[in-house]
């Protein structure tokens, strides 16, 4: 263990940990686990330091568990800590994954990150299976996603197919895989170059205020955000929302206009989100951002043209 994992390591035992603070340890480099005191700037982990005087026990315990499971921690300025978090209002202080997260920033993938309904039409699955296949074989493209049932999974299925690298966050621990379901793409997503990646300590089954935090790193992680399909209420608009407030381009399917598992789309389409109608669409889009990474992250309201 490095000085920058017990701190991490620290926020598992309850206590506030500062962006801050992590900086502090190239400033002021500690020989003891008692400097850690000196380091930490929240005053009640300060405290929790000072009546725990064994605090670091319990991390060399996480650390040693989850490590033996071949799960991997990473941290705030850490090589293979994804630098975009850091533009979070509170970017997460530890993560733990499974696979090689550093092999696909050092290798240059553009990650596209892919969210829709779980109960995913098959006008939405359809396109992903006809278009998809196409752009993964003429580009170097991660696809994301949250491994939920209906789009989510599809997403994570053509990679594999593809023998493709896919990043799977999720809304809870590496312990517990959720949903259940997922489990059967574990071994072929990470034979595939693929990881699993969550902010939560491994032993933490999945709780509904996760998914928040889970769609957040979702939309942040990547260079853009693909919505499948969406209703006008629900976690995937949160995700798109997000994600442009920081400024992550937005895309979108068209779907029917009669159909209520569409209106997400639709909203998205009429506020400026950019339309995809195949790969070429898809693939002109990502070469624009490769080229102009920052492009607005909604296209030019239509001009007005008088008859």
């Amino acid at each position: 263990m490095v000085w920058a994992d017990y701190l991490a390591l620290l926020t598992w035992q309850g206590c506030k940990v500062f962006l801050k603070d992590f900086e502090s340890l190239t400033t002021f480099n500690p020989h003891t686990i008692e400097d850690i005191k000196s380091i930490v700037s929240h005053s009640e982990t300060k405290q929790f330091l000072i009546h725990n005087k064994y605090w670091w026990k319990k991390a060399e315990e996480n650390y040693k568990s989850f490590s033996q499971k071949g799960y991997k921690l990473t941290w705030p300025g850490k090589e293979d800590y994804p630098s975009s978090f850091l533009k979070l209002n509170s970017p997460p202080l530890s993560l733990t994954y499974l696979g090689d997260l550093l092999r696909l920033e050092k290798e240059q993938y553009f990650p596209l990150t892919i969210v829709g309904s779980r109960k995913g039409q098959e006008t939405a699955l359809n396109w992903m299976d006809f278009y998809l296949p196409k752009i993964i074989r003429t580009k170097k493209i991660c696809l994301v996603s949250g491994g939920a049932r209906g789009i989510d999974q599809k997403v994570h299925s053509i990679a594999i197919r593809l023998s493709s690298p896919t990043v799977c966050f999720l809304p809870s621990g590496l312990d517990f895989f959720y949903p259940s379901g997922l489990l059967q793409f574990k071994k072929s997503i990470l034979d595939h170059g693929g990881v699993f990646i969550s902010c939560f300590p491994p032993e933490f089954e999945m709780r509904k205020p996760f998914f928040h935090i889970r769609n957040e790193l979702l939309a942040c992680y990547s260079r853009l955000v693909l919505v499948g399909q969406a209703q006008i209420r629900s976690g995937t608009m949160l995700t798109a929302q997000k994600a442009l407030n920081y400024g992550v381009p937005v895309a979108a399917l068209p779907g029917p206009p009669l159909s209520a598992a569409w209106t997400g789309n639709l909203q998205l389409l009429y506020d400026g989100a950019y339309l995809l109608r195949d790969e070429t669409d898809l693939s002109l889009l990502i070469e624009s951002l490769i080229y102009n990474p920052n492009q607005s992250c909604l296209r030019s309201p239509p001009s007005v043209y008088s008859i």
